[in-house]
């Protein structure tokens, strides 16, 4: 049977996410019904990753498998033609049979934004638009949050895994002070459900003076964490990048 990856993008400020769901619209929804209507067959996809609500993606792949023979460039003129202006398909390759979108990624970059200031019409869907003061640009405590840590008050408190051990290959931030625009780049190979917008989120409130490092301590010492956290919202964030093994062609 062959195998096929497709590599697209989108701005997911519309969308319930990209995992299949009853009653709403997602990007497994969308693209494994124009996929079955493409091949008059009922195709599965495999999702790289589970995004949540309104999460957006710069680069993000899925893989399908089917026995009929098709022109790959007319499948993509397909897809893009009957989805919205805010996902594009890039492109679609044969890969091996036993390629698997989410088992083989060996890492996956995220990017948060958020902006200080007046709201812009260009950016409102992308970006965390914050009405506090901004009260700390520099010496943010990111370095705490990588390598091999107990993230139990930073993610889900109804995530499945019973260790709440991650290990955060980098953490970063760029600071535009012309626009008051931060933009964090976190990269592992997995993350529990919301452990990107709490970390960011407890990031956030050392910015506008709500938390201090001390407090960053606690939340990696406590087994339970008492005081209130923050949990950003899903339309900051984006999926920049996911890397693989090596990607044979079939």
């Amino acid at each position: 049977m062959n195998n096929y990856l497709v590599n697209i993008t989108f701005n997911g400020y519309n969308y319930s996410g990209t995992q299949k769901n009853p009653n709403k619209i997602t990007i497994q929804g969308i693209f494994e019904d124009l996929l079955t209507r493409f091949f008059d067959e009922k195709i599965t996809i495999k999702l790289c990753s589970r995004l949540d609500k309104q999460v957006h993606a710069n680069s993000f792949y899925f893989n399908f498998k089917t026995n009929k023979i098709f022109n790959l460039k007319k499948l993509a003129h397909f897809l893009n033609n009957f989805t919205n202006s805010d996902i594009r398909v890039n492109y679609i390759k044969n890969v091996s049979e036993d390629f698997n979108s989410r088992y083989h990624a060996i890492k996956k970059r995220y990017v948060y934004k958020i902006k200080f200031g007046e709201k812009s019409p260009f950016d409102y869907q992308t970006t965390y638009i914050s009405h506090y003061k901004l009260l700390n640009s520099s010496n943010l405590p990111l370095n705490k949050f990588v390598g091999e840590h107990y993230f139990y008050n930073f993610c889900s408190s109804d995530e499945k895994d019973e260790t709440f051990v991650n290990t955060i290959d980098l953490f970063s931030v760029n600071y535009d002070s012309k626009q008051q625009l931060f933009t964090f780049t976190i990269e592992a190979r997995n993350f529990f459900r919301y452990q990107i917008r709490y970390i960011v989120g407890a990031i956030y409130q050392i910015i506008i003076g709500k938390k201090t490092e001390k407090d960053i301590d606690e939340m990696f010492e406590k087994i339970k964490y008492t005081k209130p956290r923050l949990l950003l919202p899903g339309y900051g964030l984006t999926l920049d990048e996911v890397f693989f093994e090596e990607v044979s062609d079939a």
